[in-house]
């Protein structure tokens, strides 16, 4: 989708450098089938997946959503020739195939704006942490201290709070602060906190980082 290219550096840049690296293969590959004699039964197969993913890019409310494991399954039949390209091709392809699959499983080429969303920021209110650099007691044993966040304001849709720590859900609920008693000491923890609304949660902050030395590093603005 054109905003997963806007939100990369580069990858407009990368985008024409394959495109164009692909536009070789493509054409030598339709030579290879040509001499063959199986360019019109393969081009016509082609021509009409082509029209279908045309009316399925359409259809109302949903977004056309072509995986790169699905484009290797397209092209895969234009590599069955006994040739060496054809044949790290295939090989390319089958990786794709198996990279897509096993990092992100199958899904579906037709999505909803909130299936595309995921777990990506919605823009809501960020809460805000009391406990920061300047006031984190250093001499107190992990084990014994407690971090505290602001309380929700009048003009804020949110009933309550959920904590994350160290990407593990350890808090939901209304209270203004959470002990670190059960937390291991040695080890650096990370702390993102987010408003809640019933079943729904906005976004979280960027993480506190806290070293195992008790050097406390605020987040960074902005959510993650």
């Amino acid at each position: 989708m054109a905003s997963d290219i806007n939100s990369q550096p580069g990858a407009l840049t990368a985008l024409i450098i394959i495109c164009i690296i692909l536009l070789v293969i493509v054409v030598n590959q339709v030579r290879v089938i040509r001499k063959t004699g199986w360019l019109p039964y393969y081009l016509g197969w082609y021509i009409i997946g082509g029209l279908v993913a045309v009316v399925l890019s359409q259809l109302p409310g949903l977004e056309f959503r072509l995986h790169h494991y699905v484009i290797s399954m397209a092209l895969m039949p234009g590599t069955g020739f006994p040739t060496r390209l054809s044949a790290i091709y295939q090989g390319f392809l089958l990786g794709m195939f198996l990279n897509g699959v096993a990092a992100f499983g199958f899904d579906s080429i037709l999505q909803t704006a909130a299936d595309l969303r995921r777990d990506a920021p919605l823009g809501s209110a960020l809460p805000s942490f009391v406990t920061n650099s300047t006031n984190y007691n250093t001499a107190i044993p992990l084990q014994n201290q407690t971090i505290f966040w602001a309380p929700i304001t009048d003009t804020d849709d949110w009933d309550g709070f959920a904590l994350l720590i160290d990407d593990v859900e350890r808090y939901v609920g209304t209270a203004l602060n959470f002990s670190l008693a059960s937390l291991q000491a040695g080890i650096p923890h990370f702390f993102r906190l987010a408003f809640t609304s019933s079943s729904e949660t906005g976004d979280f902050t960027m993480p506190i980082t806290l070293w195992p030395n008790g050097t406390w590093v605020d987040p960074l603005p902005g959510p993650s």
